[in-house]
């Protein structure tokens, strides 16, 4: 019986995979801003659920990479709508939007012509770290904050910090249109420029006073770069490195707490912090 069984349901299985229409439609993927073609873009179709269905079943999807020239082809399709989408790293995934009103559904049969899709690249910060002596500074931290407005508010958001490369270079990619600060610090946004106690003397005393681009100290004053579609923006670098110092100390007449967080402001700005225990003398 169990023999019976698989040699039924083999032709359904196939059936079921196999195209089942005798129509096509193709097109091509491109850069919004250059009008390029990106090739290997994936694109894929939807088929529209049928609404009559309670509940309605979920979408029907096909899937295909864009050749060399930014082409792609379905076949086999039956008569009924669609919707195409597109994408591919570096760029914002987008839908397939006419020029007319038909507000990005896809009729087959169709009229014909080819159905492009644009693509919206994403920004790219980067940037060289060098000392005074023009000599490329390796494992400094670097900060990216989006100026950001919601529901009438401004707010910041910082994104994941990144490190300098041993040749001093950092890179901020698939940036979203906007405005942005970039920022040169190090451990706790303080001046020491290395984790750990262990690293050796020479690098240990050596820091510099964290700054944005633009060479200001706080935010407000600092140097905003704006970000459109494809924008390659650059933000270098060049620091003071000076010798550094330990504070240290001890708070008296205080009861002992889990834990304590010191920080030493100087010229109105945050140079270092340390969290710590506390402890009663």
């Amino acid at each position: 019986m169990r023999a019976v069984w698989l040699v039924l349901l083999t032709p359904i299985a196939l059936i079921a995979l196999s195209p089942q229409g005798d129509y096509s439609l193709s097109g091509t993927v491109r850069n919004s801003v250059t009008g390029e073609a990106i090739k290997g873009a994936a694109v894929t179709l939807f088929k529209t659920p049928d609404v009559s269905e309670s509940p309605p079943g979920p979408p029907e999807a096909r899937h295909t990479l864009a050749g060399p020239n930014g082409e792609y082809s379905f076949t086999g399709l039956t008569k009924d709508t669609y919707s195409l989408q597109a994408q591919k790293p570096g760029f914002l995934p987008a839908s397939y939007q006419p020029d007319d009103s038909e507000g990005g559904v896809v009729t087959i049969p169709s009229s014909g012509g080819s159905y492009n899709i644009k693509l919206t690249p994403l920004g790219v910060i980067e940037g060289t770290i060098v000392n005074q002596y023009g000599d490329d500074m390796r494992n400094v931290s670097v900060a990216l904050f989006q100026s950001l407005v919601m529901y009438g508010d401004s707010l910041v958001n910082q994104l994941p910090t990144q490190v300098t490369n041993d040749l001093g270079h950092f890179r901020f990619y698939d940036l979203q249109p906007g405005k942005y600060y970039v920022k040169a610090m190090n451990r706790a946004g303080g001046t020491s420029r290395y984790v750990g106690e262990n690293a050796v003397r020479f690098d240990s005393w050596q820091g510099f006073r964290p700054v944005y681009f633009g060479g200001a100290a706080v935010m407000q004053s600092a140097t905003a770069i704006a970000i459109e579609a494809g924008t390659q923006a650059r933000a270098d670098f060049k620091l003071s490195v000076e010798p550094t110092y330990k504070v240290s100390g001890s708070l008296e007449n205080f009861w002992a707490a889990p834990a304590g967080d010191f920080r030493v402001i100087g010229g109105g700005r945050q140079c270092g912090r340390q969290p710590g225990l506390a402890q009663r003398r």
